[in-house]
């Protein structure tokens, strides 16, 4: 098993009983839950956009708005990643908060 830097992890997206780390142009694969590694790596530096996916903030770009409510986070990297309706007012308040 790969020991990452939380500095390297892109976002992390729900696969079942596992999580998948995006990561310094890798993906890995480790078992747990979305809401436990979210708790454990801090919602300060991840913020939850979808309910399958939680951000490293440091790699946000771009949020962009969509015509129903949800969006979309476009990464540092090009990745477009979905945001969620219900996530999309966290993002807005985080953004507010602590964007330069």
């Amino acid at each position: 098993m790969a020991l990452l830097d939380m500095d390297e992890i892109d976002w992390i997206e729900s696969a079942g009983n596992y999580v998948r780390v995006h990561a310094a142009g890798e993906v890995h694969r480790v078992r747990g839950t979305l809401s436990g590694i979210h708790e454990r790596l801090g919602p300060e530096r991840f913020l939850r956009i979808h309910r399958t996916i939680i951000v490293n903030v440091d790699r946000i770009r771009q949020v962009t708005p969509n015509f129903h409510g949800d969006g979309a986070v476009v990464l540092r990297d090009g990745t477009r990643l979905n945001l969620s309706r219900g996530c999309r007012a966290g993002v807005q308040r985080y953004l507010q908060r602590y964007a330069p």
